[in-house]
């Protein structure tokens, strides 16, 4: 009894002990398995109720969600992953369609070592990571949660994340608008501090060319007699370029 209390207690939920008698002891005996029945039973009922919770979060989750298997080469150098399981929201961030089994490196050969290094990292260590970071390969932005399951040894990785280029795209266009408004302020600032046209129009090309990728920058004027334009000033970066074309 006390043998089989114990393989109890580890997780044996289908331990049982023989009744070979009817005394006191045997009583005791049966007394366990009943016992020991119902337990298995109640065990059995809150893993079905556990699974069933996990599923309905998994399906419902509104991130994209995966976990993947880590591959590793001889070396122990991390080469690719498997994919395990995903839920439903996956395609939508992911921007891919993808079934349980399959290598990342059949789908996409060319997908940035970065990822395989960070999984494997991951998974080498155990060591969670949350990220932001661009996949040129699948042309998204991701915003990336992951960690490993289960303990050391283990190669699986659970990954939680979300496509977020639209916001990255919003972010940039917005930081355009603030390099704008200043090289606006600049030139305006220089207009205010000089007099003459030609020191305002080499401020205001010495702004443009700091702040854009100009392969040539002047100022024309428009010669009404001529109805052409003809070239003011060029930037002190395009005075070469000016020479060379006369």
């Amino acid at each position: 009894l006390a043998a089989a209390a114990g393989a109890l207690g580890a997780g044996g939920m289908d331990t049982r002990v023989h009744i070979d008698r009817r005394d006191e002891l045997g009583q005791l005996g049966a007394t366990f398995n009943t016992m020991a029945a119902r337990i298995q039973e109640q065990s059995a009922a809150l893993q079905r109720e556990s699974e069933a919770q996990y599923r309905q979060l998994f399906g419902s989750m509104s991130e994209g969600f995966c976990t993947i298997d880590v591959l590793f080469d001889d070396l122990g150098n991390p080469t690719d992953w498997r994919f395990v399981e995903v839920n439903r929201s996956f395609e939508q961030h992911a921007g891919f369609k993808v079934e349980p089994g399959v290598r990342m490196r059949e789908i996409y050969p060319d997908i940035e070592d970065y990822w395989i290094r960070t999984y494997g990292q991951v998974a080498r260590t155990g060591k969670a990571i949350t990220v932001e970071e661009e996949s040129t390969e699948l042309g998204r932005h991701f915003f990336v949660s992951a960690y490993r399951v289960g303990g050391a040894g283990s190669c699986r990785v659970a990954v939680l994340f979300k496509d977020i280029s639209e916001r990255r795209a919003a972010q940039r266009r917005l930081e355009t608008q603030f390099k704008n408004l200043d090289l606006l302020r600049k030139v305006t600032r220089a207009i205010g501090e000089r007099q003459d046209l030609p020191s305002i129009f080499q401020i205001a090309l010495c702004s443009l060319e700091e702040s854009l990728p100009l392969d040539f920058g002047c100022i024309c004027l428009l010669d009404p007699a001529e109805g052409c334009l003809i070239v003011s000033q060029a930037g002190a970066r395009s005075q070469p370029l000016a020479a060379a074309v006369g």
